[in-house]
């Protein structure tokens, strides 16, 4: 019994410590797209985009993650897109470029943030869903 408490003890820890990575609500494609074109038209405020790579280190094969990725690279970004590769490098200073992942997450009924992480940078918005479409609901806040 002592045992199975310590076990349980350090997956908790363990996966509090561990970020998590992606979409944790349901966002239709339509919507997906509203908050990549958004993100997208953000980062260039923050990093040129001819002078930027991005190391995306999650999957990012979900509607919203396609779409961002595809738009960056339109503006310019260089982006990697290999979590498995990236996992390999026990100091990430090891690899070129910034390392990127981003998560949606619904904070209440009709609200839902978007949060950017550029190496220790996080980039958030918030939105409100109305009329079944995203919509912002203030300004990005930038935390460094």
């Amino acid at each position: 019994m002592k045992h199975l408490v310590i076990a349980l003890l350090a997956v908790l820890v363990t996966g509090c410590a561990s970020p998590k990575y992606g979409v944790y609500t349901a966002i239709d494609t339509a919507n997906g797209a509203r908050l990549a074109i958004d993100a997208s038209n953000v980062l260039p405020r923050v990093y040129s985009p001819s002078e930027t790579r991005f190391n995306v280190r999650q999957e990012a094969s979900d509607n919203f993650g396609n779409t961002l990725i595809h738009l960056l690279r339109q503006k310019g970004y260089a982006v990697a897109e290999s979590p498995q590769f990236w996992r390999t490098f026990s100091s990430p200073s090891a690899v070129s470029g910034f390392s990127f992942n981003y998560v949606i997450d619904q904070v209440s009924d009709d609200q839902t943030r978007l949060t950017l992480m550029v190496e220790d940078r996080t980039i958030s918005r918030m939105y409100r869903i109305v009329n079944g479409a995203v919509t912002p609901v203030g300004f990005w806040v930038k935390k460094d």
